[in-house]
């Protein structure tokens, strides 16, 4: 039987619960980090030499020009709504708590279809 009890799925539902409190405390801390009138504010929450997180705040109709990352990214959407497009025509579109792998070097834009914060991890 397959329940609440089976470790596996405590595990999934404590990340679950565990990421929604992230994105709470996020909603209410990663505004500090933009307080300039810019479309587009990047600060650098950590970085070192295995991995980098950044935090991204884009005004709506506003976004992220076409560009390549070397390495794989995972982009999660704090706050908003944003449209991800890469040249092999996917489009994505992505709200609060959503969140995607980008491929490295793959072509791709991010527009933002409302004001938006976003968290963008490479490792």
């Amino acid at each position: 039987m397959i329940g609440w009890s089976n470790p596996k799925l405590m595990r999934i539902r404590r990340t679950r619960i565990d990421i929604k409190m992230l994105l709470n405390h996020l909603k209410m801390n990663i505004n500090l980090h933009h307080q300039n009138k810019k479309p587009v504010s990047i600060a650098k929450l950590k970085s070192n030499t295995k991995s980098n997180i950044n935090s991204i705040h884009i005004k709506s109709g506003e976004g992220l020009k076409t560009h390549i990352t070397q390495v794989p990214a995972f982009l999660i959407v704090t706050s908003g709504q944003v449209m991800y497009e890469d040249v092999r025509g996917e489009q994505i579109e992505l709200t609060t708590g959503a969140y995607l792998q980008i491929p490295s070097n793959v072509k791709h834009s991010i527009m933002a279809k409302e004001d938006s914060y976003l968290l963008l991890i490479i490792d």
